[in-house]
């Protein structure tokens, strides 16, 4: 081998140790990631199929940190890394047979309405107390949202975030006999179905894209880290509503976007600006689930603290999972 022949192999290593040895960094981190992803992704193929066939449905529930995680820019982000399913109740129709209820609109053109529960109606307070409950009139499709009570008389509105007004929706008309109901009660955790995110990974919740809202990095009020969200299956499998830090349930008309990726990133805000994040989707006409990578954004697309600038940029990082799961153009 002579000098010339030599000095080419050495440039030839040095080439492939830099194109190469940046790709082998820290193998184990990216694989941790990927794991924590398909890991939520997993459970909520479960709640799905838990869903699937029962009277009720079931969800998803996200129950965030107590404390807040503060970035390098000096931002706020509410994270989670426990995810549990969550059971909905049976709809309840009172203690017997005969038990019915009464309705008072009060006046023709109400959105509002009095009822009065008869021959028997006992949930604890725990359950009465959410803002989450509805109620159904003799067996018709249509909903009312109860408000939340300690005992009867209680008061029912329309579901004006679904578009129920007095000109396209009618209190049931009751005498003094009532009719029949059915309640559907909020949902609960199932601690025996859950994911806990080890190896310093996370969902970054700040950035999680969630039902008719958007995402919370946008909307108007911040995720807390106090209340739990769900996203709701209904017994077809397909996600119905989504409820926003223990918020009123709201219909899930755009997908879910759930960022994970390591706490290391969301300190250092690098979530859209370096790989390692991925997002998990869900789309609402299926509700089946999908993983796809960050699709990183350019700096046209970030503020100066390293966030998405709009709505159509952290869109635009979701365009990888998007293009897996959503038929847009269809």
């Amino acid at each position: 081998m002579t000098l010339v022949e030599l000095l080419v192999v050495v440039a030839i290593l040095g080439l492939l140790s830099v194109v190469v040895l940046p790709n082998l960094a820290n193998p184990s981190d990216a694989r941790k990631v990927r794991e924590a992803a398909r890991s939520v992704s997993g459970l909520v193929a479960n709640v799905q199929s838990r869903a699937i066939g029962t009277r009720s449905g079931a969800g998803l529930w996200i129950e965030p940190l107590p404390n807040m995680v503060t970035d390098s820019q000096g931002v706020a982000h509410v994270v989670a890394i426990d995810l549990f399913a969550a059971q909905i109740p049976e709809p309840y129709a009172g203690e017997a047979l005969n038990s019915v209820v009464t309705v008072d609109p009060v006046k023709p053109g109400r959105t509002v309405a009095t009822l009065t529960f008869q021959n028997g109606f006992i949930l604890p307070a725990t359950l009465t107390s959410s803002s989450n409950m509805v109620i159904r009139f003799a067996g018709s499709p249509t909903s009312f949202r109860l408000l939340p009570f300690t005992g009867s008389p209680t008061t029912a509105t329309m579901n004006l975030g679904r578009g129920q007004t007095p000109y396209n929706t009618a209190w049931p008309v009751t005498t003094s006999t009532g009719v029949a109901y059915e309640v559907l009660l909020a949902a609960t955790k199932d601690p025996s179905v859950a994911v806990t995110l080890g190896d310093g990974m996370a969902i970054d919740l700040t950035w999680t894209h969630l039902g008719a809202v958007g995402p919370w990095g946008f909307a108007p009020s911040s995720p807390s880290p106090l209340q739990p969200s769900q996203v709701l299956y209904d017994s077809s499998g397909r996600p119905a509503d989504v409820v926003l830090s223990g918020g009123l349930a709201e219909p899930m008309i755009e997908p879910v976007c759930l960022l994970v990726a390591p706490l290391e990133m969301i300190q250092e805000a690098t979530c859209f600006t370096k790989a390692g994040a991925y997002w998990v989707a869900i789309d609402p006409r299926g509700g089946v689930p999908r993983v796809a990578e960050v699709n990183l954004l350019s700096g046209a697309s970030l503020d100066a603290k390293n966030r998405p600038f709009d709505t159509a940029a952290l869109i635009l990082s979701q365009a990888y999972v998007r293009q897996s799961t959503f038929q847009e153009g269809r």
